[in-house]
């Protein structure tokens, strides 16, 4: 059977696959995408390249495994490795290629890939896939050109590729214009996309909304619905990020207010620190260590120190200027100044003082 004849099968079977689904964007771009990829290899034999079922599931369940190790992975080298890896199952698990693609759009953003050959070969399978889906690939590409390192004109084009994705109804799509004009201090795009994806349930365009009236950078409801918002995304949908905030809530706005006890905002952000919210965890840290400074109790130095190096491992630049300042108060100047040297190569100005003071004789 010949890829062509074999595309056209596919696009059948999967269309009356996907009238039983419920609607999400991946099931719509598996229909196109999965015949694209045998139309693609249309010039040539089936048999060439198509496996047995038993061979397929097993590289299927390879990928799995491989997504769990990239999840696991920090160090560049080994990233970049994976992801190619990764890249290539788009072959043998074709009804995960949307998934594939828009993981890889992820690895390369979340972790800063800046590697011209991966991001080109992403980009290529984005837009070649995309060409027999329409606008259905617009929402990975343009994440793509807006939020990694391109020219102006292509972060241009992938505003419009977003802005179209968001006209035809993806609300992630209307998320990632709100985060985009938010970090170019364009509060009123950003309050107006963040409301639309909020108005939908988007649990962290929820959290960013009310971030944004909580610091006035919209116009603002009162504080009772402020606290009432995060209550509601910490207790009713589990949202750690929100314990963190109803924390900041307390600590930076409770003067003349009653929202809650010291108590409970502590417990709510020992809540996200357990999930592994790097903020919440340096902020933990830093409780830690303001009552070692009333107490001299070494258990809350310990405490201090084991939440802010969470918190640096995950990436928090002023982790490691505490983690110095930490160890100097424990005696251990060797440490102190290795953590100073992270945090200055960071290009955290606080540390060079600190560094110039204890360190340059060593």
């Amino acid at each position: 059977m010949s890829g062509i004849r074999l595309g056209i099968l596919v696009l059948r079977q999967l269309a009356k696959q996907q009238s039983i689904m419920t609607m999400n964007t991946n099931s719509s771009i598996w229909v196109t995408l999965s015949a694209l990829f045998f139309l693609l290899l249309g010039s040539f034999p089936v048999e060439a390249y198509e496996p047995s079922d038993s061979n397929l599931r097993d590289s299927c369940k390879n990928l799995y495994k491989l997504e769990i190790e990239l999840l696991e992975t920090t160090v560049r080298q080994r990233l970049l490795s994976l992801t190619d890896e990764y890249l290539n199952y788009s072959a043998s698990c074709i009804e995960q290629l949307p998934r594939i693609l828009q993981s890889a759009v992820n690895i390369i953003i979340s972790h800063s890939l800046e590697d011209e050959k991966l991001k080109t070969r992403v980009e290529d399978l984005l837009i070649d896939f995309g060409k027999l889906n329409g606008e259905r690939l617009n929402e990975p590409l343009g994440r793509l050109y807006v939020f990694s390192q391109y020219s102006a004109e292509k972060k241009a084009i992938g505003v419009s590729l977003l802005e179209k994705s968001a006209r035809n109804g993806e609300i992630n799509s209307h998320y990632l214009l709100a985060t985009y004009y938010y970090r170019l201090a364009n509060y009123e795009l950003a309050g107006k996309h963040y409301k639309f994806a909020a108005n939908a349930n988007h649990l962290e365009a929820r959290l960013m909304l009310n971030q944004m009236k909580m610091y006035s950078l919209i116009t603002s409801g009162t504080w009772e619905s402020i606290y009432h918002e995060f209550s509601s995304l910490a207790v009713i949908e589990k949202y750690p990020k929100a314990s963190y905030f109803l924390y900041k809530l307390y600590s930076e706005f409770s003067e003349g207010r009653e929202f809650m006890s010291e108590e409970q905002a502590i417990a709510h952000l020992k809540t996200a620190a357990q999930a592994n919210i790097e903020d919440a965890l340096f902020s933990l840290g830093s409780y830690y260590f303001s009552l070692f400074s009333e107490t001299d109790d070494v258990r809350y130095i310990e405490l201090a120190y084991q939440n802010i190096y969470k918190s640096h491992k995950l990436g928090l630049t002023k982790a490691a200027h505490s983690l110095g300042l930490i160890s100097l108060v424990a005696g251990d100047k060797d440490s102190a100044c290795g953590y100073f040297e992270v945090s200055i190569t960071q290009g955290y100005g606080k540390s060079k003082p600190k560094y110039d003071e204890f360190c340059e004789d060593r």
